[in-house]
């Protein structure tokens, strides 16, 4: 059995524990803690991005750019 939760970890807590615990109860888990990446991180976490939006940046303070309604 697989679960996967994605909480805050101000959620950690001691209810949490104890829904692993009950979830899993007497199986042995492997418990892997990783930060999720937000949308700066993702956006700037490649050379290409990072020089796309340098360019996009550079354009739009020159006034080259198209406003769109949505």
């Amino acid at each position: 059995m697989k679960s996967t939760f994605i909480l805050n970890a101000d959620e950690l807590n001691g209810d949490f524990t104890r829904a692993v615990k009950a979830l899993f109860k007497g199986r042995k888990v492997s418990i892997t803690v990783k930060t999720e990446m937000d949308e700066t991180e993702y956006l700037l976490s490649t050379k290409a991005n990072k020089q796309h939006l340098r360019e996009s940046l550079i354009q739009y303070k020159k006034g080259n750019f198209k406003k769109v309604k949505i």
